[in-house]
């Protein structure tokens, strides 16, 4: 239900985007940035704190860490949010609209962490989180580009199908500490997300860069999930 969800959230966002078209405000970005902020902030405590006796006791920080500066290591000696931008703009700005726009709803923390969630415990919660954070910036783009942006919600939804699957096959193998630890990464890269909208190119953050982080957890925790079972 959560796949459905995001893909109809940016196929109603493009729709109102399209029919409000030249009547929205730049402040619609700083709105949406503070909000995805707050919301980062909430979904990361949660997840990396286990709230005790009115202490907090966490074993997955030291991990999500370490994964954190070296996946971003990765990232950066790949040139991977360079490499993005480069493929969403094209040549000379000929890129078909729906690259671009999907390009957005795909490269993201929640777009990793939310299939897998579903997947594993049959929770919808960081989809739906993805759908509300997704349905401004689909009005945004509805409204620059028109119907052509409706297209991207395809893409997005495959591409979680697919992870969806992916996740059920290895299901057995993924502990629950790892779903914790990669619902935490992801709402850190959405943090840096909320972070780059309100803030000029200068001193934006290459998030995306951070992507690598979620395959270092899973290698992490399946490597200790195998040695426990050898």
């Amino acid at each position: 239900m959560g796949i459905i969800t995001n893909a109809l959230s940016i196929i109603g966002g493009v729709l109102l985007g399209t029919i409000l078209k030249g009547k929205l405000s730049n402040k619609l970005c700083v709105i949406c940035g503070i909000s995805v902020i707050i919301l980062s902030a909430v979904g990361f405590l949660e997840n990396i704190f286990l709230v005790t006796s009115q202490s907090l006791s966490n074993d997955s920080l030291i991990i999500l860490i370490l994964a954190l500066i070296i996946g971003y290591l990765f990232g950066e000696a790949l040139k991977l949010e360079d490499k993005i931008n480069s493929l969403s703009k094209g040549n000379n700005d000929k890129t078909p609209v729906f690259i671009s726009t999907s390009l957005f709803f795909i490269v993201g923390g929640l777009e990793i962490s939310g299939p897998i969630l579903l997947a594993l415990n049959g929770d919808n919660s960081m989809l739906y989180l993805k759908s509300l954070v997704d349905f401004p910036f689909a009005i945004i783009f509805g409204s620059l580009y028109g119907f052509k942006a409706l297209l991207s919600a395809f893409p997005t939804a495959l591409i979680q199908v697919s992870l969806f699957l992916l996740a059920k096959l290895c299901g057995d193998l993924i502990p629950t500490t790892c779903l914790k630890q990669l619902c935490a990464l992801g709402y850190i890269i959405l943090l840096f997300s909320g972070y780059n909208l309100l803030v000029d190119e200068k001193h934006k953050i290459k998030n995306t860069n951070m992507l690598p982080a979620f395959f270092l957890i899973l290698i992490y925790n399946v490597t200790v999930k195998l040695v426990e079972i050898l």
